[in-house]
């Protein structure tokens, strides 16, 4: 499709997923029988070293065709999702404070 149609923007994301299957039935259940940590935050632990290895995997496949890769962060990740969903909007996005995970997006015709 690239070859026939003229791309003015060569720009393309690759989403890698997750599940906590992967690990196999004892990984999931690791999960749930976490001792002194939130199943949460065990999962989220596995899931970011999970994805870590996939994605340096990736990214190791991309330079071998000489492509630039790289992985997005939490405030990049949600402009493209804004810009996505909200073609034409100006986004401004605030930081609540240190400590907290949630960003303040405000967006309209400005």
């Amino acid at each position: 499709m690239v070859t026939v149609n003229v791309v003015l923007n060569k720009a393309f994301y690759i989403a890698i997923p997750y599940s906590s299957l992967e690990a196999g039935v004892s990984g999931a259940q690791q999960t749930v029988a976490a001792k002194g940590q939130n199943q949460q935050q065990v999962f989220v632990e596995n899931a970011k070293k999970v994805l870590a290895s996939k994605s340096d995997s990736v990214m190791g496949q991309l330079q071998k065709f000489a492509m630039s890769a790289k992985v997005l962060e939490k405030e990049e990740l949600i402009k493209l999702f804004y810009d996505t969903y909200n073609e034409g909007q100006k986004l401004e996005t605030e930081q609540v404070g240190p400590g907290v995970d949630a960003a303040i997006i405000s967006g309209g015709n400005k």
